[in-house]
């Protein structure tokens, strides 16, 4: 018996034979070295997701869907960390398997480490994506990969942020707000090493904010506040 009958009412996405489609994926999953142990977890990851958007085709879904899905899933708190980090795998290994550009543009990097960071204890633990940024008037345009580059590269340096905002118990909103505005920080340096940053590019980045982005005093002294976390 195929492995994906143990899958009772799966979907079918894409209009495919849902056995057909099941044991690809599980293939693909062999392929990328997943432990046999865990496939069967994998498959029921996925097929959850597909079940959330059941009007919408695989291929048509968008970052904005992912993000859904997992701030939801997130904020279960009886999915511990390691859980969700397995799901966000398995959604990702989905998109791969279809291979659509969903599955190299959106940010699961950030998605895993924002989920291997978070402990029971602390009250983020619903997990939203580190990357959402504060509305503003800033007309830049900041994308998904953009943010990638900055979080793998400046990794330690955004880790050292969020664990001393922690250390201070500020609230789930400004630990956003201090990530988006750090990681808009490093970007308009364009990614220099931390040890060629200076004063000067805080000044230049405060300077741009109010002429080219039209922001206060008040926000640049915000902004200023959490260049203060280097």
């Amino acid at each position: 018996m195929s492995y994906s009958r143990k899958f009772h009412n799966c979907s079918q996405p894409e209009q495919i034979n849902t056995d057909r489609f099941w044991d690809k994926y599980i293939d693909f999953l062999k392929k990328s070295q997943i432990h046999d142990k865990s496939l069967v977890w994998y498959v029921k990851h996925a097929e959850q997701y597909i079940k959330a958007f059941p009007d919408k085709r695989l291929k048509a879904h968008t970052a904005a869907n992912i993000d859904e899905y997992l701030d939801h899933l997130g904020k279960n708190n009886r999915v511990q960390s390691w859980q969700y980090m397995q799901q966000i795998d398995a959604i990702q290994k989905l998109f791969q398997f279809i291979d659509v550009p969903l599955a190299k543009t959106f940010a699961w990097e950030d998605r895993l480490l924002c989920a291997q960071n978070i402990n029971s204890s602390h009250d983020t633990l619903v997990r939203e994506s580190p990357l959402i940024l504060e509305q503003s008037n800033d007309s830049s345009n900041i994308t998904s990969i953009d943010m990638q580059v900055v979080h793998k590269k400046y990794a330690r340096e955004i880790q050292n942020c969020t664990t001393e905002i922690r250390r201070r118990s500020y609230s789930i909103r400004t630990e956003k707000a201090y990530i988006a505005w750090l990681s808009r920080f490093f970007l308009f340096t364009n990614c220099l090493p931390v040890e060629k940053i200076n004063e000067s590019h805080i000044v230049a980045f405060l300077q741009s904010l109010a002429v080219n982005n039209y922001v206060s005093a008040s926000t640049q002294n915000q902004a200023l506040n959490r260049q203060g976390m280097l």
